[in-house]
C-alpha cells in the first residue's frame, strides 16, 4: 500500500509540475488601458499607471513593449471637423514605459480640406517593426480618413480615405505582411455606390487589389483572425 501510495504521490507531484511550467508559459501578454483617463500598463498581475491627471485614452503597446501610443484630450464633437480637438489641444502622444517619458508625437490641426485636418488619432495599429503607427481621423460625410505616423522620420501624414482599416503586421503570409486592408466607399460608374475592402502597400501609395466585403478571405490567408475594423 505505501508503495502504491507513493507511486501515486509522484504522479501527483509531476503533474503539478508540469501544471505549474504550463501555467508559467502561458503567462498574459502585457496589455494597456485607460482608467479614469489615466493610461495603465498590467503585466504580469502588475499594475502600473503611466499618465496622471489628463484626458488620456485609446492606447495602444508598440510590438517591443517598450512603448505606449495614446490619444490625449476630449475626442472632436464633430465627425467631419477637427476644430473642437484643436481647440482643447488634443494631440497624439507617446510614453515610455521603463522612464515615463512622455512625448507629443503631433497636435490636432483644422484645414480647408479634409485630409489635411488632424485629431482624435482612433483605432492605432502598428506595423510589425513599430516604425509605422496607423490610426484614423475624421473625413468627409460618406468616408474617415487613414494617417500614419512615420517613427524614423518623426512625420505624420495623410494617406488614404478610411471607413475602416486592418494592418496585417501578424500574417503569416510574408508576401501580405503589414499590408494595409482598407474599406473604402466607392462608386459605381452608372450610380450607386459600394462598400469593399482593398488591399494597399505599407505606404498606402499602391493599390494591390480588392478584398471584398469583408476580410474572411484576408484572415484565412493570414492565418490570423481579423475583427471588423472600427470605424472613424
Amino acid at each position: 500500500m505505501d508503495h502504491a501510495f507513493g507511486s501515486v504521490r509522484s504522479v501527483f507531484l509531476a503533474a503539478m509540475s508540469v501544471a505549474s511550467i504550463l501555467t508559467t508559459g502561458a503567462r498574459a501578454a502585457p496589455a494597456v488601458s485607460a482608467d479614469r483617463g489615466e493610461i495603465v500598463l498590467t503585466d504580469g498581475g502588475k499594475r502600473v499607471v503611466l499618465t496622471h491627471g489628463q484626458v488620456d485614452h485609446d492606447a495602444v503597446l508598440s510590438p517591443d513593449a517598450r512603448t505606449v501610443v495614446f490619444t490625449r484630450g476630449a475626442l472632436a464633437d464633430d465627425e467631419t471637423s477637427c476644430n473642437s480637438a484643436v481647440a482643447g489641444h488634443q494631440a497624439l502622444m507617446s510614453v515610455e514605459v521603463a522612464s515615463g517619458r512622455v512625448t507629443t508625437l503631433a497636435s490636432a490641426r483644422s484645414g480647408a480640406k479634409s485630409e489635411a485636418q488632424l485629431c482624435n488619432f482612433l483605432d492605432k495599429q502598428f506595423s510589425s517593426d513599430g516604425k509605422r503607427l496607423y490610426f484614423s481621423t475624421p473625413g468627409w460625410v460618406t468616408s474617415g480618413a487613414l494617417w500614419m505616423h512615420d517613427a524614423v522620420h518623426h512625420k505624420t501624414s495623410y494617406l488614404l480615405p478610411s471607413n475602416g482599416f486592418q494592418v496585417l503586421a501578424n500574417c503569416t503570409a510574408e508576401d501580405y505582411r503589414d499590408k494595409l486592408a482598407v474599406s473604402q466607399h466607392r462608386y459605381f460608374a452608372f450610380g450607386g455606390s459600394f462598400d469593399w475592402y482593398w488591399l494597399f502597400d505599407a505606404q498606402g501609395k499602391k493599390q494591390i487589389g480588392p478584398i471584398g466585403e469583408s476580410l474572411d478571405m484576408a484572415a484565412d490567408t493570414c492565418g490570423i483572425a481579423l475583427s471588423k475594423p472600427t470605424q472613424p
